[in-house]
């Protein structure tokens, strides 16, 4: 990031096709990222793997402040809610919606994933810092 804070890692081009069942989306067109403190080549592949798993979907379209649950129990992550990271003008094409994946631990996942994500993320900061517990037990 040009502000030193971080890195973000983003799939590129999984956004040039729209999601499946995208009519239920408010947003058709995404890539995956997350705001992380440090780079890997294991976050990378998480990221690209969790992008995987939108495109064949079963439940629908992805949307800001869905929770996904996708347990990494190495890293203490119980499931990820996905935050809004803006759209990007694609000049002249549909414009493409960022998600940024950010981890949750087991309790704050079990409280967030009946429907009450969009609430948590009102209330808690987004950034690099979400990930930083989850990535110290790394080392």
């Amino acid at each position: 990031r040009h502000d030193g804070r971080g890195f973000m890692i983003v799939t590129n081009g999984l956004g040039r096709v729209a999601q499946r069942d995208s009519e239920r989306a408010n947003c058709t067109h995404i890539e995956i990222a997350a705001w992380v403190p440090a780079h890997s080549f294991e976050l990378i592949e998480l990221v690209g793997l969790l992008a995987s798993d939108a495109h064949s979907s079963t439940t629908g379209a992805w949307n800001p402040s869905d929770t996904l649950k996708a347990p990494i129990d190495e890293l203490g992550i119980a499931g990820f809610v996905l935050a809004d990271g803006g759209a990007v003008d694609m000049g002249g094409g549909a414009s493409v919606r960022l998600m940024l994946l950010v981890p949750l631990g087991p309790n704050e996942y079990e409280r967030v994933r009946g429907g009450g994500a969009a609430d948590w993320l009102s209330k808690n900061d987004v950034d690099e810092r979400r990930w930083a517990p989850f990535l110290a037990r790394i080392n």
